[in-house]
């Protein structure tokens, strides 16, 4: 879930995220910018053309603990057996 904070920029005033928690444990997911630790779950549904589109998107915010103890675990017991790929560049 983001959480939004209200910032002041010269001539302006803007929303920006301030930090964003996961839906699941309502924990805030910290970032940082040498450590990855990101879970991307969402679903898009609608239509796309060349001059343009719409559609909707529904995202889930989620900690890598509950990725790792909850989501992984749920989908194990549905029979789903996810693989792990190592990367590194």
């Amino acid at each position: 879930m983001k959480h939004l904070k209200t910032k002041e920029i010269p001539a302006t005033v803007k929303t920006v995220t301030d930090f964003i928690t996961c839906d699941l444990c309502n924990e805030k997911i910290e970032e940082s910018n040498y450590r990855v630790d990101e879970v991307l779950i969402e679903h898009t549904v609608g239509t796309r053309y060349l001059e343009g589109g719409s559609g909707e998107e529904m995202k889930i915010d989620m900690c890598g603990k509950c990725f790792d103890t909850k989501f992984i675990s749920w989908l194990n017991s549905q029979g789903f057996d996810p693989k792990l790929k190592e990367w590194s560049f």
